[in-house]
């Protein structure tokens, strides 16, 4: 909990400053369990505060994709934060590194997600 609310904080305080959030993540990346709560909370924001959070998300996003072991949590972050056309260009990007699990996580994120450009789901599903 302390730790999402370090987050919030620097979330809040660093919104539009990518390199401070995504040096941020890079501490944590090697700490895999505070980065799994870290990344929940994150995606728990792009759920209800997208607009705020969308560039930190971005940044998060990018170092996620620098470590192979980090394809689910990036997936479902890339859910979250992309739009649809760019989703679809994340998954063409990565297709080798999306396991079943990675892909599941992609599909219940989009499915339970509060995205208003949903009726753009469909330059999704085209591809």
């Amino acid at each position: 909990m302390e730790f999402a609310s370090a987050w919030d904080a620097l979330s809040a305080t660093y919104a539009r400053d990518k390199e401070i959030i995504a040096q941020s993540v890079k501490q944590v990346l090697p700490k895999r369990r505070q980065l799994q709560v870290l990344m929940s909370h994150l995606d728990s924001q792009l759920h209800f505060a997208r607009g705020r959070v969308l560039p930190a998300a971005l940044a998060s996003l990018t170092v996620l994709l620098s470590d192979p072991l980090t394809i689910t949590l990036a997936t479902r972050i890339a859910c979250g934060a992309l739009a649809f056309d760019a989703l679809a260009k994340f998954i063409e990007d990565n297709e080798h590194q999306l396991h079943a699990e990675a892909i599941a996580i992609a599909a219940a994120s989009i499915a339970t997600s509060n995205r208003i450009d949903i009726a753009q789901i469909v330059v999704l599903e085209e591809r």
